[in-house]
């Protein structure tokens, strides 16, 4: 803290604490909204990770069926 603001708060000036306080408080919610919205993001990419894996699992699996079901039938 400065000189100058030590001394006002020497002299009486709450004010100046009070407003640290509001500023301190905002910067933090801030911080605290940046981080949700970083965790927020995260999840939503790591859902799609795991739907698009999903995806890619049924369908390689629909074709190997169908694959199967016709050289079953060919060899009928």
């Amino acid at each position: 803290m400065s000189e100058r603001s030590q001394k006002a708060l020497m002299d009486g000036g709450s004010s100046y604490s009070a407003h640290a306080w509001v500023i301190e408080d905002v910067m933090d919610d801030k911080a605290l909204v940046k981080k949700d919205q970083t965790r927020r993001e995260e999840k939503e990419h790591q859902n799609q990770e795991i739907t698009d894996a999903q995806r890619r699992y049924t369908s390689y699996h629909k074709n190997e069926s169908i694959y199967s079901t016709k050289i079953g039938l060919e060899n009928s």
